[in-house]
């Protein structure tokens, strides 16, 4: 998690600095544009001014020249008058102009050479952006590889349509993979559905779904038969287990969970809740069924986990779900769906005659539109089932 983290400052860097440096650059081209564009109009004027002087210089020399021959002429020697003057003065003038015009030069000149400085810069830094981006597309592609292996470890469709008569998942990750999962698994008679919510999401909540159903698996296979509370208070030991977590610990990671257990023999049923609930929607009811409010983890304020047994019928829907749903915000309001918003939902698809199998497209679209142009703040998951 800290290479992860460390990467991605980098990442964040590496891209402020090339637009910052992009930036700079559009505003230096902007400002030499403007600069040259002055000083070829200040060397025009200059140059024309240049030239109307050498042509008044080169009158007056004509008219001195002229007028000293004819003082020859008459046999007169006298000094320079005041056209003389003038002529040296216009001269002096002429000087001071082309000690400009070699100023100016020689501020192009720097420019150019500061240009030439700033294009090597950018060189560089399209070759380090390159580098980057190649180290991305690595990047994106192992996320890639791991979520082929992480829906490879999810319910297939097939099983799906097996155990149960009507169902829809909506599994909706915020980062490629997700730390959202769901488990589904029949032993026997005894059916298990599990809805969970990882600490974080993205890559690091994907390795603890990944611990999670590993760890349900092996529970589930030593003792098929144990009632569901039993099987929370050992996933919970396990996670503390391999994550070495104790009080003092920094290590804060787990999962919340509900776990259904279904005999479809006697349909009889079992729940049990680690801060996640479960709504049963029966004859026009939406009914929670409530979780101890504590973690897969460890917690400061350590309970035993405990089982709600039910009697259920074919009709009964069982809605399991993140949290991820309920906490999205509005792209407009700011305001989120809210689990209250949430349960209204659940129950107006039922009371609008909306197939179970259509339900997770309806929720879709619906929290889409909520959504809007805000970004989606956690993975989602909402399983909706009929056994």
């Amino acid at each position: 998690m800290k290479l992860i983290g460390s990467t991605l400052i980098y990442i964040v860097i590496i891209v402020l600095l090339t637009i910052f440096l992009a930036v700079i650059l559009l505003a230096f081209f902007r400002l030499r544009r403007r600069f040259k564009t002055r000083m070829q109009k200040v060397l025009v004027t200059y140059n024309q001014r240049i030239n109307d002087l050498q042509k008044e210089i080169d009158r007056l020399n004509y008219i001195v020249s002229d007028y000293k021959r004819r003082l020859k002429l008459v046999g007169k020697d006298t000094e320079l008058n005041l056209q003389d003057i003038g002529v040296i003065g216009l001269m002096l003038e002429k000087q001071q102009l082309e000690r400009e015009r070699q100023h100016l030069q020689e501020k192009t000149k720097r420019l150019w050479e500061q240009s030439l400085a700033i294009h090597k810069e950018k060189e560089r830094i399209d070759q380090l952006r390159k580098e980057i981006e190649a180290r991305h597309r690595e990047m994106v592609d192992s996320v890639n590889y791991a979520l082929r292996i992480q829906t490879a470890l999810l319910p297939k469709k097939e099983y799906l349509d097996q155990v149960f008569r009507e169902y829809f998942v909506l599994w909706m990750p915020k980062q490629i993979v997700s730390g959202d999962f769901y488990w589904v698994k029949k032993v026997g008679s005894r059916l298990f559905i599990v809805a969970s919510d990882c600490t974080g999401h993205g890559v690091p909540g994907a390795f603890m779904s990944l611990l999670g159903i590993s760890f349900l698996e092996q529970i589930v296979g030593n003792n098929p038969m144990q009632d569901a509370d039993n099987i929370l208070d050992q996933l919970r030991k396990m996670v503390i287990n391999a994550l070495q977590q104790s009080q003092s610990s920094e290590t804060k990671d787990g999962m919340d969970l509900a776990l259904l257990i279904v005999d479809t023999d006697t349909m009889k049923a079992q729940y049990a809740g680690a801060n996640n609930p479960v709504y049963m929607y029966r004859q026009g009811q939406l009914i929670e069924l409530k979780p101890v409010k504590n973690p897969i983890g460890i917690y400061f304020r350590q309970k035993p986990f405990e089982k709600i047994d039910l009697q259920i019928t074919h009709e009964d829907i069982f809605y399991m779900f993140s949290d991820g749903y309920p906490d999205q915000f509005n792209g407009q309001t700011g305001r989120k769906i809210t689990k209250k918003r949430f349960k209204e939902i659940l129950i107006k698809l039922n009371v609008d005659g909306i197939p179970l199998n259509e339900q997770g497209e309806v929720l879709k679209q619906i929290l889409l539109e909520w959504k809007g142009q805000a970004r989606q703040v956690d993975d989602i998951m909402v399983l909706g089932m009929r056994i």
